[in-house]
């Protein structure tokens, strides 16, 4: 046998080739399936965790924002309370004064 191959050993080898080529590509194209369908789904999951950071940045701030307007609700409502309290003490006074009076006109003491 010299260097050169026959006719029919170059068809084996092609064929032996085709085969390996053929094995290689049933095993190779499900993984690769696999690998392609896996990413993808990573993909969705990673836009919607970022969908789901983005609505809790916005909400935070819509959160804040409420935050704030209550707590200004709540300065304003306890500043009013306190001056109902100080009306109500000043009407108390006045009231327990005019009973006080009333009471030492009627005994007759003069002060």
């Amino acid at each position: 046998m010299g260097p050169f191959m026959t006719r029919r050993e170059k068809s084996i080898l092609y064929a032996g080739a085709a085969v390996v080529v053929l094995m290689v590509l049933v095993r190779g194209l499900p993984v690769a399936g696999e690998i392609y369908a896996e990413r993808k789904e990573n993909i969705a999951l990673i836009r919607d965790d970022i969908a789901r950071e983005q609505n809790l940045a916005a909400a935070t701030d819509e959160w804040r924002e409420r935050r704030d307007n209550i707590e200004n609700r709540l300065a304003q409502l306890e500043a009013r309370q306190i001056r109902v309290v100080q009306e109500d003490v000043i009407l108390a006074v006045d009231l327990v004064d005019d009973e006080i009076g009333d009471d030492v006109v009627v005994a007759g003491v003069t002060v």
